[in-house]
């Protein structure tokens, strides 16, 4: 009776370890990472007889923004570029 007692005592244990893991940190944060990374848009898609949405307009806005974007990024570059240039007009 008391191996049966000290066996299911030692199996409990053994399976109440995960209960006092601490949380992965490393797959917490390289999960935060990938999430940041992924700043994908996600535009509604509609099928209906008088749709608003569509994939070739979902398309259409998506493109607009990435020109945007890439207009806001060389207009910050040119201006990070102007302000730190080496060059002095006489």
């Amino acid at each position: 009776m008391k191996k049966n007692l000290t066996a299911i005592a030692a199996l409990s244990l053994v399976f109440a370890m995960p209960a006092f893991a601490g949380p992965n940190w490393d797959v917490i944060r390289a999960a935060e990472h990938n999430a940041s990374q992924d700043n994908q848009i996600v535009l509604p898609l509609d099928h209906g007889p008088r749709a608003l949405s569509t994939p070739w307009v979902n398309k259409e806005i998506r493109m607009e923004m990435i020109a945007r974007e890439q207009k806001a990024e060389s207009v910050r570059v040119a201006s990070h570029s102007a302000k730190h240039s080496k060059t002095r007009v006489q």
